[in-house]
């Protein structure tokens, strides 16, 4: 389910006999009022989109008090740019291959990779409120928290949210803040920034008269509600402030985030404002992987060991030496599109990147990474090159789990903002395929595609899903898609013959989807008997699926009359 409650284990539960033994002997006593310590993750959002951080006109007066006020992080990387992978570094202090969240769906948290939630002291009770589909439990990222909500609703139509407005999140946060006593843990994720950008009111007309979009809009809104909840908190609380990821934004050819690990979508907010922590900013390059570490060390503060450091972690608190790199991945390209995967390092001057064409930028004269200087420099790419191999000796999974499938709607959901997933097997067969440069190009193409497709405009979905179906003839997901928009645009004859040649492809996936789409074609064209057996199969690969059945009935009449 996606609300739970859990009762703590046995480990946890001795852990707490021993750091109670501490406190009383210490003379402390519970306080009688909530001291929460709030993990606050912000989806989609880089560093410089912040005022605090140097964004110009930014309207982000909330995230620029928290920043201020606190230990600020100049540049906070994240591992990937994704948010299930990317969060599961923060909930564990571990690199991606080693607890196993290497994509949006299809994967699970490993066995053996301990959240924080699963480690804090019995005595700290833990909650999760989480705002869109990619962090649903499939992932297992609820592991060890006594609430997890993610309960997103459901729209007019009936069907799953992708997501709820952080006006929905943060007084469901506040609401289980007020009624705890003494130390607390909060996890709250906000999802605002991320595509689709459908700012509500007055936001969206007060960013575009001053000049601003959508995207900046959500980000205003998000600030507007950060502020409120801040407000209403009592002052020993902590917050660590962190993105799980940034967006491109048109940088290096890419509309959103996920296909390339350049500083657009890899450089976050991260930011340590509690009691006793002198407000100034840290020079050196951080990694998500001293999340888990700094909430731990706070939490449980006579605790002996910080079993977060194990993964590379420091706390925020301490200084990290610098000049110590920082792993970089996207699988993205791999398992959706068939290309090679990116895997990089990330220094306070450098930048490499491991693929086909492999990559190495100087930051400090070329920020924006524009001029690969590889060749000039063949001697630092090297050293990357054998730290980021070491990394990825550690990998814990390399394929997706098939044991972690997300539900039809889950999986629909996830497709819906920008993901092609559900399938839990890359669409492709070949790991060692084409440099991801080169298929930027096609990640537009079905973008637009699919963005057309959310807003109705089944004409303009087909007009960029042929295209890329072209660039990406043997893609089932695409033709699938393809199939859809066809449908949606009228073109029935189009649509069945897309539908029958995605079901002929590999991964076989979305079976009962096609299936109704090439019954229903054949139906609207006056061919209900050739319809039958198709949506008979749909009916049966889709137990339970209302689709299916209506579309049954409808042949069947159509065949009577």
């Amino acid at each position: 389910m996606a609300l739970s409650e859990r009762v703590p284990g046995p480990r946890a539960l001795l852990r707490a006999a021993v750091l109670l033994v501490g406190a009383v002997s210490l003379g402390g006593c519970r306080s009688p009022t909530p001291e929460p310590l709030i993990l606050l993750t912000l989806d989609t959002l880089p560093a410089d989109w912040i005022g605090a951080y140097g964004a110009p006109g930014a309207r982000t007066p909330a995230l620029d008090r928290l920043t201020r006020g606190g230990r600020q992080v100049r540049d906070g990387i994240s591992p990937t740019p994704l948010t299930a992978p990317s969060h599961a570094t923060m909930l564990t202090g571990l690199e991606p291959p080693g607890h196993g969240v290497r994509e949006n769906g299809g994967f699970r948290l490993e066995e053996a990779a301990a959240t924080l939630a699963e480690r804090l002291p019995a005595t700290v009770p833990s909650a999760a409120f989480v705002s869109a589909v990619p962090l649903l439990p499939a992932a297992g990222l609820d592991r060890g928290f006594g609430l997890y909500d993610a309960e997103l609703g459901r729209a007019p139509d009936g069907s799953v949210r992708l997501e709820r407005p952080a006006s929905e999140t943060l007084p469901l946060a506040a609401t289980w803040i007020r009624r705890q006593r003494g130390r607390c843990f909060a996890w709250i994720h906000l999802f605002d920034p991320h595509y689709p950008w459908e700012p509500a009111e007055p936001w969206h007309r007060l960013m575009h008269a001053q000049g601003g979009g959508a995207y900046e809009a959500e980000i205003a809104a998000m600030d507007a509600e950060i502020h409120r909840f801040l407000r209403a908190l009592p002052p020993s609380r902590a917050v660590l402030l962190v993105a799980d990821h940034g967006e491109s934004r048109g940088a290096h050819g890419e509309l959103t985030h996920g296909f390339f690990i350049y500083d657009a979508t890899q450089r976050v907010p991260l930011v340590w404002n509690a009691p006793g922590v002198a407000p100034g900013i840290d020079p050196t390059v951080r990694s998500l992987l001293d999340v888990a570490p700094t909430l731990f060390a706070f939490a449980a503060p006579t605790d002996p060991e910080n079993p977060f450091r194990r993964g590379g972690g420091v706390p925020l608190d301490e200084f990290r030496a610098a000049g110590e790199p920082v792993y970089l991945e996207s699988r993205h390209a791999e398992f959706l599109y068939g290309l090679a995967p990116l895997y990089g390092a990330r220094t306070e001057g450098w930048k490499y990147v491991h693929a086909p064409r492999p990559e190495l930028y100087d930051l400090g004269q070329d920020p924006g990474e524009s001029r690969n200087v590889l060749a000039q420099n063949r001697d630092v790419a090297a050293s990357l090159e054998e730290w980021v191999g070491r990394a990825l000796s550690r990998s814990a999974r390399a394929l997706p789990d098939e044991g972690a499938g997300l539900s039809a709607e889950a999986a629909e959901g996830l497709r819906a903002l920008g993901y092609l997933a559900g399938s839990g097997r890359r669409a492709l067969p070949s790991p060692d395929g084409g440099d991801p440069k080169d298929g930027i190009r096609l990640a537009t193409l079905w973008f637009l595609g699919m963005d057309a497709v959310r807003r109705g405009d089944w004409d303009g979905a087909v007009v960029e899903l042929r295209a890329a179906v072209v660039l990406a003839p043997e893609h089932r997901e695409m033709r699938h898609e393809l199939a859809r928009a066809e449908f949606g645009a009228g073109r029935f004859d189009d649509a069945a013959s897309s539908a029958r040649l995605a079901l002929v492809l590999q991964p076989a996936t979305s079976e009962c989807e096609l299936r109704i789409i090439l019954g229903r074609s054949l139906t609207a064209t006056g061919r209900p008997a050739e319809a039958l057996p198709h949506l008979q199969m749909a009916v049966r690969v889709g137990a339970g699926n209302e689709g299916a059945s209506a579309a049954l009935k409808e042949a069947e009449a159509r065949l009577v009359r």
